[in-house]
């Protein structure tokens, strides 16, 4: 079990890694929280996802320090690396709720676009 969960670790890496890169190359947009004449909605919803990404990198980060840095490391990145199943939990409740609110007040069908990929037709 212990050996999938570093498997998992450096996949996550490489796709926390791509996720990083593509916005340079302007393949994808990135959350930016400071932009001007935001709602608070969309404020809180790009807050959110930048401290998840936060998270994620210090998940990231403790891991590899765990697997390959200094031994005398392995306990005090352990303690932090054990804490990252709290943002994790904590993110996908909130991103839970926010999809289902969105459900059912102003985007109508989200779910269903979600899973099939489709694109909102204007």
């Amino acid at each position: 079990m212990w050996d999938w969960h570093i498997y998992i670790g450096y996949v996550l890496v490489g796709l926390f890694s791509i996720r990083i890169i593509l916005p340079t190359l302007g393949q994808m947009k990135f959350q930016n929280p400071f932009t001007k004449n935001l709602t608070v909605k969309e404020k809180f919803q790009k807050w959110t996802y930048l401290i998840f990404y936060i998270c994620v990198l210090i998940s990231l980060v403790t891991g590899l320090i765990i697997e390959l840095g200094p031994k005398e490391l392995k306990k005090p990145m352990e303690e932090i690396h054990v804490l990252g199943i709290y943002y994790l939990v904590a993110f996908i409740g909130i991103h839970l709720g926010g999809v289902l609110m969105a459900e059912f007040t102003n985007q109508k069908g989200i779910i269903s676009r979600i899973i099939s990929g489709k694109k909102i037709e204007k």
